[in-house]
């Protein structure tokens, strides 16, 4: 099942998104695990540091069950943990 329908927070989160085109989210954790995941871990990776602080304004997405948890770096910083790699995240936007 696409995570976006199962979720419909994550297809909110990408319609944001794409009102800043820097921005790319990856999903990982549980969420690609299991049916009932306690949150919903989502990894941003960004040139500018303005669009992560407007996206996350956007909306209480903590407020949503489950909750969305996000994790911000550069394109750099993910290189150098190799996060993508490490956690087998999934490209959620841009598709």
């Amino acid at each position: 099942m696409d995570l976006k329908q199962r979720w419909p927070i994550l297809d909110e989160l990408c319609t944001c998104a794409t009102q800043l085109p820097d921005l790319q989210l990856w999903v990982f954790g549980s969420m690609l695990r299991t049916e009932h995941p306690r949150d919903l871990d989502v990894l941003i990776i960004y040139t500018d540091p303005q669009h992560v602080t407007d996206l996350y304004r956007m909306r209480l997405w903590e407020a949503t069950l489950p909750p969305l948890h996000f994790i911000a770096m550069t394109a750099d910083e993910e290189r150098d943990y190799r996060f993508i790699e490490v956690t087998g995240a999934v490209l959620l936007q841009p598709p």
